[in-house]
This record gives C-alpha cells, structure tokens and sequence, in this order.
C-alpha cells in the first residue's frame, strides 16, 4: 500500500533558489566581514598583505555583496542541476502529515 503522505519535490525555481541562497549567503558575509574589519583593529591575526589590509573598514560591506552574489549564482546552478537530476531519476520524497 502506498503512502499517500509522501510527495516528491519535482522542480525548483532556479531564480527562487538563487535569491534564498544569495540571501542566506550575504549574511554569512556580512558575519565574516564584522570579523575581518574587527581584526584589522584588533590584530587578532596579523595580515600583512595590503590589500586585504585595505579590505578591512569596507569588508562589512564589500563581503556580503560578493557572497550574496556567488550565493544567487550557486543557488540556480544547484536548482539547474536538481531539476535535471529530478527529471531521470525522481525528486526528494517528503513525508508530510
């Protein structure tokens, strides 16, 4: 007997993936740039290359930016590639009550 419970994701919206994961990735950025610019002040670990000695003020800003952009950009790949995977061998079986 089947359960009629369990449903299948088939499709993901490659653009919705992407703003979820670009989202998702700017915070971590926003996080790791509060740790670059509060190591540039505090010396926890001594950079000595200058540019990334410049990045410090501005990680704050710059890093989410750039992690929320490589986010977007792996988030509709992995969807592209899901929704690919999906349609030869099945989707992700789900239980819901």
């Amino acid at each position: 007997m089947k359960n009629k419970n369990k449903k299948h994701i088939k499709r993901i919206n490659p653009i919705s993936a992407g703003r979820i994961f670009g989202i998702i990735y700017a915070v971590f950025g926003f996080f790791l740039g509060i740790i670059v610019a509060l190591n540039e002040y505090t010396k926890w670990y001594p950079i000595n290359d200058e540019s990334i000695k410049l990045l410090g003020p501005f990680s704050i800003i710059v890093l989410p930016i750039i992690y929320g952009i490589g986010g977007f950009v792996a988030g509709i790949l992995s969807s592209w590639l899901y929704n690919l995977a999906a349609k030869h061998f099945g989707g992700i079986e789900l239980e819901i009550e």
